[in-house]
């Protein structure tokens, strides 16, 4: 079972500039360089919200290469100088989560989606949807959520491209990462073909904690 880390960043000064210098950064000198370790799936800025935020979404094979990947941190000079340079004007916050796919998810679901290749011209929107939800209501959670992305898809109103849960970090969270019609950049309002019940259930033991739109990074293998 592949494993994830989810890492997001916020960066400072709060400026349409300086957020796109981190992210062409990013893009260069942390995953754009061949990996031995790590394939970054993803990457996407917020649509709404805070201009300065975006995420990563790393996939590993296992935990033994996230740790061969941590050993390896600080040996590439050229990245060091990068950092380093970058650093010097930019203040960026990391957070960091490692991951696993919730029972009603698959690696499938994310390949296939890579592999229809979009026009790079014009990427898709996503959606990432964090709920909160533990303990003995998470099994009926997973349950729930299973016959709710049916439900989504049959409606065509998005597909799921990932589901997942961490071992590490924000334990509480699981996160949805959906993935819109071509042409549509929001989330329907009102009816998205989910049974009134079924949310209204999911409300009481996974109750959203944030939904935000996604437009993918130039770097974002997910387009």
């Amino acid at each position: 079972m592949s494993v994830y880390i989810d890492v997001w960043h916020r960066t400072h000064p709060l400026t349409p500039e300086a957020h796109a210098r981190f992210l062409d950064y990013y893009g260069r000198s942390v995953v754009g360089p061949p990996s031995a370790y790590f394939d970054v799936v993803g990457g996407f800025r917020y649509t709404d919200g805070p201009s300065n935020e975006d995420f990563a979404l790393y996939r590993y094979e296992s935990m033994a290469k996230i740790e061969e990947s941590m050993m390896s941190f600080g040996g590439d000079r050229d990245f060091v100088s990068a950092t380093e340079a970058l650093f010097a004007e930019i203040e960026i916050e990391e957070t960091r989560g490692i991951a696993i796919h919730a029972p009603y998810s698959s690696d499938e679901r994310i390949d296939q989606i890579i592999s229809e290749n979009p026009d790079a011209e014009n990427p898709r929107r996503y959606v990432r949807i964090v709920r909160t939800s533990g303990g003995t209501g998470r099994v009926r959670a997973f349950e729930a959520l299973a016959l709710l992305t049916d439900q989504i898809e049959k409606a065509g109103t998005a597909r799921l491209v990932t589901s997942f849960f961490y071992l590490v970090g924000p334990v509480m969270d699981l996160v949805e990462l959906w993935l819109l019609p071509e042409g549509a950049i929001e989330w329907p309002r009102g009816d998205d073909g989910g049974d009134a019940e079924l949310t209204a259930e999911l409300a009481r033991i996974a109750p959203e904690r944030e939904r935000r739109g996604l437009e993918p990074t130039p770097f974002s293998k997910l387009r």
